[in-house]
């Protein structure tokens, strides 16, 4: 996120959801939730004399401080019923596109419900890297994207972060 304030040429208080919506980026976390529930249900198919296996049992047993519990409520929570080992490719593919959907949703509420966002929501509606940062020059675009997100110097930002006297 960091460097992707920096290549927009943005300050550090710049809306997140603006920078990914810019980029259309998502989060680490999603990419981390996938490889999450991929190598959940690759060690369910493994055979119950598996040493893996086992271990996995005895983490279900831990209630609800366990890898397994975190792992089943993420699963619920992205809606997937079931992940099997004969269709690890699509599902891979189905973990991502439902994270994507959610974030995506989220996205969207949030730049609707955030005052600071009323600006940008009038240039972007679409979760989507814009075409505007590959046709002209940095320099052009970094201009651009600051008023875009209100990342830029006029005085109705520089009010937000000024202390009154």
């Amino acid at each position: 996120l960091a460097f992707s304030k920096f290549s927009l040429g943005v300050h550090k208080k710049a809306q997140n959801s603006a920078v990914r919506g810019e980029l259309g980026r998502m989060p680490l976390g999603a990419d981390i939730a996938a490889n999450i529930i991929m190598y959940y249900s690759h060690i369910k198919n493994f055979s119950n004399n598996s040493l893996l296996k086992e271990a996995l049992n005895v983490s279900s047993l831990n209630s609800k401080k366990g890898w397994t519990f975190k792992t089943e409520k993420l699963k619920t929570y992205l809606e997937l019923a079931s992940v099997n080992k004969k269709v690890l490719l699509s599902t891979r593919k189905q973990v991502i596109a439902s994270i994507k959907a959610i974030y995506i949703e989220q996205w969207e509420k949030y730049i609707t419900s955030e005052d600071k966002m009323r600006t940008y929501r009038t240039f972007k509606n679409r979760f989507k890297c814009e075409e505007y940062l590959s046709m002209v020059k940095p320099e052009h675009y970094k201009v651009q994207t600051r008023f875009r997100i209100s990342s830029h110097n006029l005085a109705i930002e520089r009010g937000r972060y000024c202390r009154p006297f």
